[in-house]
């Protein structure tokens, strides 16, 4: 694995460490928040490199109950942006488009 992965690796298991240690549940709310981006950033790293060592988009798209058409929009391309904040994005670019 590269060091960027090492790093996010890294990255990830302190939020877990934080989110789960954390006593304030407001903090440990925004480290799980945290995590939850990294993991999906993991999830595109994991979904690329099966796709390079021969899976199609088609099995990562059914192993994460999506078309392989979602699979390959998410994740072709890396990206911190999760699904979440990409709607949004689009919703307030429909939105102001209307204007």
């Amino acid at each position: 694995m590269t060091s960027k992965t090492e790093q996010l690796r890294e990255r990830m298991r302190a939020r877990m460490a934080e989110a789960l240690a954390e006593s304030d549940a407001l903090r440990a709310l925004g480290a799980a928040r945290d995590l939850r981006a990294l993991l999906y950033e993991w999830e595109g790293v994991l979904a690329r490199k099966s796709v390079d060592e021969g899976a199609s988009w088609e099995e990562v798209g059914a192993l994460l109950g999506v078309s392989r058409q979602a699979a390959w929009t998410r994740y072709r391309e890396p990206s911190a942006e999760t699904p979440a904040i990409r709607e949004a994005r689009e919703r307030i670019a429909k939105a102001r488009s209307k204007k």
